[in-house]
C-alpha cells in the first residue's frame, strides 16, 4: 500500500501527539526578543526603569505606547565605561520611584548596545537625558546634574 504525502505527515503528527509529546515549533531568538519587548511595552508604569532596550524599534514602541497613555518619557543614554553615568544612575532610579513622576516612563539606553537609538537622538556625550512629551522631544540635558535632571522631569510631568 502506497501512502500519499499528506497522509504521511498527518500520521506522523498524530503519532507525536499520541505518544505524549506535543509538537512545539522552535522559536527563534528574534521571536523571543520580540515577545519580551511586547511584554514590557504592555506594562508601562512608574517606579521602574526600563533597561535592556536593544533596538530602536523597541524604544519607539515604548514611546508610542506612553504617548497613547498620556505619559511622558525620559531616556537616560548611558555607557558602562562612563563614570558620570554611573554616579547619576542611582538618582535616576530614585526619581523613577517618586510619586511626583508617576506619569513619566523612565528608559535607560546603553549607547554601546543600542547605537541606532543614540544616533537618532543625536547623543554626543554621556550621560544625555532626552525628555519626550506626546511623542515629541521637548528637552535634552547633557551631563550628570541631579538638580537639572529633577527640573527637566518637573517640566514634563
Amino acid at each position: 500500500m502506497k501512502l500519499s504525502l499528506p497522509l504521511f505527515i498527518a500520521s506522523t503528527t498524530l503519532s507525536l501527539v499520541s505518544a505524549g509529546t506535543p509538537f512545539v515549533p522552535a522559536r527563534s531568538s528574534s521571536q523571543i526578543v520580540a515577545q519580551h519587548h511586547l511584554n514590557s511595552v504592555l506594562s508601562l508604569r512608574g517606579g521602574e526603569v526600563f533597561e535592556d532596550l536593544l533596538t530602536l524599534q523597541h524604544v519607539e514602541d515604548i514611546i508610542m505606547r506612553a504617548s497613547a497613555e498620556g505619559k511622558a518619557v525620559a531616556i537616560d543614554f548611558t555607557a558602562t565605561w562612563c563614570g558620570p553615568c554611573q554616579q547619576i544612575a542611582p538618582v535616576y532610579h530614585e526619581l523613577s520611584e517618586s510619586d511626583a513622576f508617576s506619569n513619566v516612563v523612565f528608559l535607560k539606553v546603553d549607547v554601546d548596545q543600542n547605537p541606532a537609538t543614540a544616533a537618532k537622538y543625536d547623543v554626543k556625550a554621556m550621560p544625555t537625558f532626552v525628555f519626550i512629551k506626546r511623542g515629541v522631544v521637548v528637552s535634552t540635558l547633557r551631563g550628570a546634574n541631579p538638580e537639572m535632571l529633577k527640573e527637566k522631569l518637573r517640566e514634563i510631568a
